[in-house]
């Protein structure tokens, strides 16, 4: 099974971090970093451009959160 659908996120923490909280936030950077970076890593040869990527797809979770409607793996 993929790390990132092994990987849940409670809903508190969801609700928190879309209020801006930091420790949310970073919860949820901690629960998903690695599966993102060996997949950006897999796609992208380049480990600079993969930790681009990669960084990138985190911003855009962040501010993308209110679109999250709970349907399905947060994950995906």
């Amino acid at each position: 099974m993929s790390a990132f659908l092994d990987t849940a996120l409670d809903s508190a923490t969801l609700a928190r971090a879309r209020t801006g909280d930091e420790a949310a936030l970073a919860a949820i950077y901690r629960a998903y970093e690695i599966p993102v970076r060996t997949l950006a890593r897999r796609i992208v040869t380049s480990r600079a451009a993969a930790e681009d990527v990669a960084q990138d797809v985190f911003v855009d979770v962040i501010t993308r959160l209110h679109q999250y409607e709970g349907r399905g793996s947060f994950a995906g």
